[in-house]
């Protein structure tokens, strides 16, 4: 159920102003570089932080800590834990 929504949105609805908006709505600096990163990782890998193995998943916040700033990276992985706790 929730993997369908998930892909319709970030298929067809997410876009780099989401990213943005919800930054700035937060208090959370962002630039263009992260931005892009942040939607890139989103749109293909989503599929594996949503069910794939705990190694890529590290890959990928591995990734995300060493490419944006930390307070940006500590609220990527805080909504990310958020959410994975609603969903599972």
């Amino acid at each position: 159920m929730y993997e369908n929504l998930i892909k319709e949105y970030i298929e067809n609805k997410l876009t780099k102003g989401d990213i943005k908006n919800y930054c700035n709505k937060k208090n959370i600096t962002i630039n263009n570089d992260e931005i892009n990163i942040v939607y890139e990782v989103i749109k293909n890998k989503w599929k594996t932080l949503y069910k794939g193995c705990e190694d890529d998943k590290i890959k990928i916040f591995k990734y995300l800590k060493t490419n944006l700033n930390d307070n940006l990276y500590n609220s990527i992985v805080d909504l990310y834990n958020e959410y994975k706790k609603k969903i599972n």
